[in-house]
């Protein structure tokens, strides 16, 4: 399986992924922080399919499955995303079979975070001073 960094927007990720010589599931889910591989375990697949990093823990933000021939790149994406904030994403693949049982790669991840939110102010005085200055100058010249 390979899989493309994450590209975030504000409140979104999209990846692309792929599968090599089979068909089957490619599965990404996010979670909300970073992932810490020195004080925390990768999540299983089952725990993953079932929405849940860990048994009894908060459940993951969101959870994507979809079917891939083999060498075929497909697009996954999740919104609803906060703005400005870090997310890690967790992904495998399955053979040609979503169901819990299935015979699955090993889990990999990737940490991203969605774009901060970009603020323009616009000085209007300035423009609005020159543009009564014309104006008030054009009146005058009319009378």
């Amino acid at each position: 399986m390979t899989i493309s960094n994450p590209l975030s927007g504000l409140n979104s990720i999209v990846v692309s992924a792929s599968v090599s010589n089979m068909n089957g599931f490619i599965i990404i889910a996010i979670m909300n922080g970073l992932f810490d591989a020195t004080t925390m375990t990768l999540p299983t697949t089952n725990n993953i399919k079932k929405g849940l990093f860990e048994e009894n823990q908060p459940p993951l933000l969101a959870v994507r499955m979809q079917y891939a021939p083999q060498n075929f790149n497909i697009s996954l994406s999740v919104d609803s995303l906060i703005s400005n904030s870090n997310y890690t994403i967790f992904y495998y693949a399955t053979m040609d079979d979503p169901t819990l049982t299935s015979s699955a790669s090993s889990v990999g991840y990737n940490i991203f975070k969605t774009l901060e939110v970009l603020d323009i102010s616009i000085n209007w005085g300035f423009r609005n001073g020159i543009g009564l200055g014309l104006l008030l100058l054009a009146f005058l010249m009319l009378h």
